[in-house]
């Protein structure tokens, strides 16, 4: 049988499809009706490293691994939620949200939003309670998302930083990410308090001047040793947390129900 000869436009696709995409050898040649035999043969005399099945494996399920290299107000709220409760790998290109069993309608639609095939693994943890978890593996997504400031172990990484590469008109859907997974609304005495907590102090001293330069907003900073990391706080309270909530909700956006609710309680 005579050997297929690759076009120009056939190597460089697939190589993007396997390399950048993740996908599997079969998915990789889909588009050019190839088999998964003809893939490797084409991986393999262009230099590619062939994945083991441990690493094929995990790329099976489909996304858009697109999605962060467009701006918009849910893409700033995923990377704002990733920044509070996400997690990036240092060996590999895995990412995870992991949240709690109220809160699964929020990973579904993020889900939805990434068009992501894999389902929202629910699991029993170790001491009994249940947990969400949304997870993929994308060399593009870690990439891009490193570019926003979001790194692998950014808890103690000086690496980990505010996200200057947003568009201003989405910084405060960022900011709703951030609140949605590390911030809190409560009463204090009469008032209500809003506040988002970081372990990095630029975070939190950009949300601060935003909402200043922006919104006219005052808030306050400070700070708490846990532990081995030292947690700053942003917050105000009163007048000042009321008018965050008027500006805090893009219509149509996405946001966590639980946070809202907790929201319209207070100010009712």
């Amino acid at each position: 049988m005579k050997k297929r000869v690759f076009t120009h436009e056939e190597i460089e696709k697939v190589i993007y499809n396997y390399t950048v995409l993740g996908m599997g050898q079969k998915r990789a040649g889909a588009e050019f009706h190839m088999n998964d035999r003809m893939v490797k043969r084409l991986l393999i005399e262009n230099g590619i490293r062939i994945k083991s099945i441990q690493e094929t494996n995990v790329s099976k399920y489909g996304m858009n691994h697109n999605y962060f290299s467009t701006q918009g107000h849910n893409q700033a709220y995923i990377i704002g939620l990733l920044g509070a409760d996400g997690n990036i790998s240092a060996k590999d290109n895995r990412i995870d949200l992991e949240l709690f069993p109220s809160d699964y309608e929020i990973l579904e639609k993020i889900r939805e939003e990434l068009e992501l095939e894999r389902p929202v693994k629910i699991y029993e943890c170790a001491g009994g309670y249940q947990k969400n978890k949304l997870f993929f593996h994308s060399a593009k997504i870690k990439k891009d998302l490193m570019e926003y400031g979001l790194v692998p172990n950014k808890t103690y990484s000086k690496d980990y930083h505010f996200p200057y590469k947003l568009e201003r008109q989405y910084i405060i859907d960022y900011i709703r990410g951030l609140f949605d997974g590390d911030g809190s609304i409560k009463m204090t005495g009469a008032s209500i308090t809003f506040q988002i907590d970081s372990s990095n102090k630029e975070i939190i001293e950009q949300i601060q001047s935003f909402l200043k330069e922006e919104y006219n907003i005052q808030t306050q900073i400070t700070e708490q040793k846990k532990k081995n990391v030292v947690l700053y706080r942003v917050y105000c309270y009163g007048a000042q947390a009321k008018a965050i909530y008027k500006v805090l909700y893009t219509p149509g956006a996405l946001f966590l129900k639980r946070k809202y609710d907790k929201w319209q309680e207070l100010l009712n």
